[in-house]
């Protein structure tokens, strides 16, 4: 159980590492995406990571490594640099959406194979709450955020341009701390103990 132990298994099962990979997932969608009909579904991204378009059509995506449960339509062409969501959901059969769901405790697989059948790769979900993803990020190792980045890089940058793209707030005012029940902490200028919520100016 080593980590050569784990690239000679994934050797034998013929593994390939081209230039489409899952840079984020998502279990618990609440908010966050909506597919072409409306509804809030699992994610799965992929990412080209090269500079040249690359014809993913035929590639599979499932939650496990024995059947190949969504097949990438014809035509599909990931240019250099792009993303795709692929949406998922159990009880959805129209073949637009990956017919599987992920549980948001995690342990479960997100495998991607390429259209001949050969393993691109395969990741471990981990235990996600409501708007978190699971991301790849830029040292390697994938982590939970509750910064999605959905399109675009794994990044305080790439997530205020997603917040942009669907109209939200890309700044650097956040809200930083909330202060339910206030019995004695502190009290505002009239001496009163209300509830409060700080913002801050993280730039």
């Amino acid at each position: 159980n080593t980590e050569a132990g784990y690239e000679t298994w994934m050797n034998t099962v013929g593994h390939v590492t081209p230039e489409i990979v899952i840079s984020e997932v998502m279990t618990a969608n609440r908010s966050t995406l909506l597919n072409s009909d409306g509804q809030l579904c699992d994610w799965v991204e992929l990412h080209n990571t090269s500079d040249e378009s690359v014809d993913i059509s035929g590639f599979t995506l499932s939650d496990n490594t024995n059947n190949n449960k969504y097949l990438i339509p014809e035509g599909t062409l990931l240019t250099g640099g792009g993303y795709l969501e692929v949406y998922c959901n159990a009880s959805v059969k129209n073949g637009a959406v990956a017919p599987f769901g992920l549980s948001q405790l995690g342990g479960e697989y997100v495998v991607l194979k390429t259209d001949d059948g050969r393993i691109v790769e395969i990741v471990d979900s981990l235990p996600m709450e409501s708007g978190e993803s699971q991301q790849m990020g830029e040292n390697g190792r994938w982590n939970v955020s509750r910064m999605s980045s959905a399109g675009y890089p794994n990044t305080q940058e790439g997530h205020d341009a997603y917040l942009k793209s669907i109209g939200g707030y890309g700044g650097t005012v956040t809200i930083s701390e909330i202060m339910a029940s206030n019995q004695a902490f502190m009290a505002d200028a009239q001496g009163r103990f209300t509830d409060w919520v700080e913002i801050c100016n993280t730039g």
